[in-house]
């Protein structure tokens, strides 16, 4: 019989739910139902990896099954390596022995059973990720020691600009529009601080990361140096030659500085959109909303909150309302 890419969901759909009876069973023999989950995606970048790994802990959490997780694509590895590159961005807490559980590798998007099940909502979202996961404890002292170098009481926005291969997803933003949302906001808080905001920037753009410096050299920018950004319509994920590792790394610490902002301004992207379920919840200013068919979690998870470049004066009273109280 050939194989049609229904049955093919039939056939998976069926292992997985196989596993989880399986699973089941040795929750009611006063054991945890435990599954391990290999995603080996070609093509798929971090943060959608993230997506899917919240997706799978909001299906199963309903069903007391404890997940692990392996993330084993080629595009956060060195050359030649293999193996899981997930434990170089996020600690598994209380992970279980591999042996206690069933297997299961997603190899391709329509393996994802998952996505007929209902993604978590922004509020609970993190909470799924951040009860699963930590940094690990190298990164996450590099991470403390850049805020409290950089950011210390001060009030901080967050303009994470993407700017290489979205463009099929939302329009396109060119630098100037985003420079003159930014500005605004630093208009609008003008006369409300006692010092001036700080300015996170995270790009993968080499050519948006020299403008930006250069625009707004009146101001305090801070921003990881010496890492790995691209041109064109090439996406770092997806740069020949890279160390992708480290690509990893740096992508997870941006996502982490964007999340201690108290307003993030943001082009569609799945990392800046994570840095506003995993942080502060602060205020989100979306400079590109995405296509409606293209409209992909976590970004769709936000779009009932997130406001308009036009609605900028709200945004920065909410902000400073929560800035001032914290």
């Amino acid at each position: 019989m050939a194989l049609t890419l229904s049955s093919i969901r039939w056939h998976f759909s069926r292992l997985v739910e196989t596993a989880y009876r399986k699973a089941s069973h040795r929750r009611q023999n006063n054991a945890r139902g435990y599954l391990t989950f290999e995603l080996h995606v070609p093509g798929m970048g971090l943060f959608a990896h993230l997506s899917w790994i919240a997706h799978a802990l909001h299906w199963a959490e309903s069903r007391q099954l404890q997940l692990d997780f392996t993330c084993t694509n080629n595009l956060y590895q060195k050359k030649g390596q293999t193996g899981d590159w997930l434990v170089e961005v996020l600690l598994q807490k209380n992970p279980r022995t591999p042996s206690l559980a069933t297997n299961i590798i997603i190899r391709n998007y329509s393996d994802f059973v998952f996505a007929r099940h209902s993604p978590p909502q922004a509020n609970t979202a993190g909470c799924l990720v951040l009860k699963k996961f930590s940094l690990p404890e190298p990164l996450l002292e590099f991470a403390n020691d850049f805020a409290a170098r950089n950011f210390k009481d001060r009030f901080v926005i967050g303009l994470h600009y993407r700017g290489t291969d979205k463009g099929t997803e939302a329009p396109t933003v060119s630098p100037q529009e985003a420079f003159k949302t930014l500005r605004s906001a630093v208009e609008l808080l003008s006369g409300h601080l006692s010092s001036g905001p700080v300015i996170f920037l995270a790009t993968d753009s080499i050519d948006f990361h020299t403008l930006a410096l250069r625009e707004f050299a009146d101001l305090e920018i801070v921003t990881q140096t010496g890492i790995t950004r691209s041109s064109g319509s090439v996406g770092v994920h997806a740069l020949k030659d890279k160390d992708g590792r480290a690509a990893a790394r740096e992508a997870m610490l941006d996502c982490y500085f964007l999340g201690r902002a108290h307003l993030l301004i943001k082009s569609c992207s799945a990392l800046s959109a994570w840095s506003a379920l995993l942080g502060r919840k602060a205020p989100v200013v979306f400079m590109n909303r995405p296509f409606d068919g293209t409209n992909f979690y976590p970004d769709s998870a936000l779009l009932n909150t997130a406001r308009s470049p036009n609605e900028l004066p709200a945004a920065i009273q909410e902000a400073l309302g929560n800035y001032i109280t914290a």
